[in-house]
């Protein structure tokens, strides 16, 4: 239920793409970009109330909402760090993130 939000950033961890998609109960979701050649990282989650964030429990504890990070990277308490969620691209990939 929601939408599945996902954002595509730079080696440097600035956003540059983000999308916004309907689930529909899917329980896959292909999204295609078109990307220069570099380095580059996903962060996903499911907006289950279409709130526009990631909902979390009170005082910043963790996410409410299922999540996931390129390279299926995870944090110990927080996101993980972006150079282990870095993938390189230079032509046509296909890149799997498992949400939690």
């Amino acid at each position: 239920k929601g939408h599945l939000m996902l954002e595509v950033l730079d080696d440097t961890g600035n956003s540059g793409i983000q999308k916004r998609v309907k689930t529909e109960n899917a329980t896959r979701q292909q999204l295609r970009f078109n990307l220069n050649p570099g380095q580059y990282a996903l962060r996903v989650f499911q907006d289950e109330n279409d709130n526009l964030k990631l909902d979390r429990l009170l005082f910043g504890g963790p996410p409410t909402e299922r999540y996931g990070f390129s390279n299926n990277a995870r944090g110990t308490f927080g996101p993980p760090d972006l150079s282990t969620q870095l993938f390189s691209v230079n032509g046509s990939i296909q890149h799997t993130i498992k949400i939690y």
